[in-house]
């Protein structure tokens, strides 16, 4: 497998220590567009959050500081729903 295809599919989905490492990488580059989410969402403590493709859960956990009534986070990556898990207390939605 070529680097840029090994590359691409960690990204696509991260596991193990290359994943963890992919995850760190996509958050620094994700910083200013988590930052603008925060900033233009309005939560409320009835508002439900559904977060697609959380990765290691860095915005779902900024999220999680804020008002609302359930949060919820999906993603494709096994590594990353047990990484987030074993940090915060969410409830988990898997896609297979």
């Amino acid at each position: 497998m070529k680097i840029t295809a090994f590359i691409a599919k960690k990204f696509a989905k991260p596991d193990g220590l290359t994943g963890v490492m992919v995850s760190y990488v996509m958050n620094q580059m994700n910083r200013k567009q988590y930052r603008m989410v925060e900033d233009h969402l309005a939560l409320s403590s009835q508002d439900t959050v559904l977060e697609v493709g959380f990765g290691n859960g860095t915005l779902i956990r900024r999220l999680s500081k804020q008002a609302f009534h359930q949060l919820y986070g999906i993603d494709i990556s096994d590594d990353m729903l047990r990484l987030r898990a074993r940090k915060m207390p969410v409830k988990f939605l898997k896609i297979v």
